[in-house]
């Protein structure tokens, strides 16, 4: 396989750039302007559809549904990350 056949499997460099800027966009916004879509926050998150669901279905995250599709503000899942944050509780470890 010659050099310049690689390509085809390598983004090109506008795509890569596209997706730079997006990122770089999202970081930037204000959380009550960013918005995902369930897919997003699955992928944000790592969760699955099934737990993003769960959660919706017990009211534990706020969203919105415009003509069957979901959407999540990122100012409300930090909202709920927030709800449901753990304190660690450290004890010194004890050497025996």
């Amino acid at each position: 396989m010659k050099p310049s056949e690689n390509f085809e499997f390598y983004p090109s460099v506008e795509e890569v750039l596209k997706h730079i800027d997006e990122r770089i966009a999202l970081s930037a916004c204000p959380p009550d302007q960013v918005i995902w879509n369930n897919d997003q926050l699955c992928k944000e998150l790592n969760v699955s559809k099934r737990t993003v669901a769960t959660w919706r279905s017990k009211g534990k995250i706020i969203f919105s549904k415009i003509d069957g599709l979901i959407f999540y503000t990122k100012k409300d899942v930090l909202a709920f990350l927030e709800e449901h944050k753990v304190k660690s509780n450290k004890r010194k470890s004890r050497i025996a």
